[in-house]
């Protein structure tokens, strides 16, 4: 398993995103794609969102994916990659416009 990030509380890898101003535009996706970008992974990689150890369905997930970061998505990791696909753990009071 890799991680990225830094540790933070109790071990937990985060991922600092740019503040509110600096993300004007940047949506989950673009973020996500980045961070495995720098990473030396393919942008082609299957990406699965994660809250509380569980897994998102694939219609919450690409709404999210779409979403603008604001100031409650303070942090995001990728817990893992496996067999193609990056594991993205989002932080549990995250906010996204789901309608």
């Amino acid at each position: 398993m890799e991680l990225y990030g830094e540790k933070g509380k109790n071990g937990v890898v985060l991922i600092k995103l740019k503040s509110v101003k600096e993300m004007k535009g940047m949506t989950v996706a673009k973020k996500v794609t980045e961070m495995l970008k720098d990473k030396g992974i393919s942008k082609k990689t299957q990406i699965v969102y994660c809250l509380d150890e569980n897994q998102l369905p694939p219609e919450v997930s690409e709404i999210i994916s779409k979403n603008e970061y604001n100031e409650k998505t303070d942090f995001i990791a990728i817990k893992e990659i496996k067999k193609g696909v990056a594991y993205v753990t989002l932080k549990n009071n995250s906010s996204f416009y789901i309608r």
